[in-house]
């Protein structure tokens, strides 16, 4: 019987492993994870690309502001030295005239200075953290006062909530705001300053008010524009390089700017931000 040829169907049946279809489910978590590697790689790349990027422009900016500051300064220097020289053989007007050529370096090297600082703010590599605004705002208020110790300066500091944002812009901010407080307020017997706080369901203002001269509100519009202003500089120096500083910092940490003055009334400077990019608690 074993030389049957049917013999062979005698052979011990081994049941074969037969492999269970691949869900739906697992296809698409498959899916997933590889897409997600993938991202995760392409996300670094894109970093270390814009890594590159920012430490060539910021060289860059570097290379051409000191470039630009070298002669300036050079300029400056001779004209102190012809002054020092020469001070007792000079006319009134010559020395009226070399007191204005440096006043004017010394104009142009802070106008390159907010240039550079002004590019920079623009694609710098932000590091959001929470702040303390409190703090933050009672130190740039320190600072100036220590600079402008000649003057009577007087800060009213209202609740002011924690913000998640870049610190190191947004005290230049903070600083430039402050600054023109004071000297657009210059003339005042008490320069008064007040920082606080507003709040509506979709949005967080924090404020800056001063005593200053104010401006007419028909020339608001252009304030936030690079080398606008609002009074003559003959009058109040600065390069109009301040509140388009402002502008683009607040729009790189997710907020705008606006201002509103009145002429001899002073003016409020208002930071304004989405409170849905904020961890604050719904109003």
């Amino acid at each position: 019987m074993m030389n049957s040829p049917w013999a062979r169907l005698m052979i011990p049946i081994i049941p074969k492993m037969i492999a269970s279809p691949e869900t739906a489910q697992k296809r698409a978590e498959r899916k997933i994870v590889e897409l997600n590697a993938g991202l995760e790689q392409t996300v670094e790349e894109r970093t270390r690309e814009l890594r590159r990027a920012y430490h060539d422009l910021e060289s860059f900016s570097h290379t051409v502001t000191h470039e630009f500051k070298t002669p300036i300064r050079e300029i400056g220097t001779y004209l102190e030295i012809i002054q020092e020289d020469n001070y007792d053989q000079l006319g009134e007007q010559s020395k009226a005239d070399i007191q204005l050529a440096r006043k004017v370096c010394n104009q142009t090297l802070d106008m390159i200075e907010n240039m550079m600082i002004y590019t920079k703010a623009g694609f710098m590599v932000l590091n959001i953290e929470k702040i303390d605004m409190m703090e933050l705002v009672k130190n740039c208020f320190k600072d100036l006062q220590q600079a402008n110790e000649d003057k009577k300066i007087e800060l009213q500091l209202n609740d002011l909530p924690d913000l998640y944002s870049d610190r190191f812009l947004l005290r230049m901010a903070i600083m430039n705001v402050l600054n023109n407080s004071i000297k657009f307020a210059q003339n005042r017997p008490v320069i008064q300053l007040v920082a606080g706080h507003m709040e509506s369901e979709k949005e967080i203002a924090y404020y800056f008010k001063d005593n200053g001269v104010g401006f007419d509100m028909s020339n608001a519009k252009g304030l936030f524009k690079l080398f606008n202003r609002a009074h003559n500089s003959s009058d109040y120096e600065g390069n109009g390089i301040g509140l388009a500083l402002v502008k683009r910092i607040l729009s790189r940490n997710g907020g705008y700017a606006e201002i509103i003055g009145e002429k001899d009334r002073g003016c409020v400077v208002v930071f304004i931000f989405q409170r849905k990019y904020q961890p604050f608690p719904s109003v």
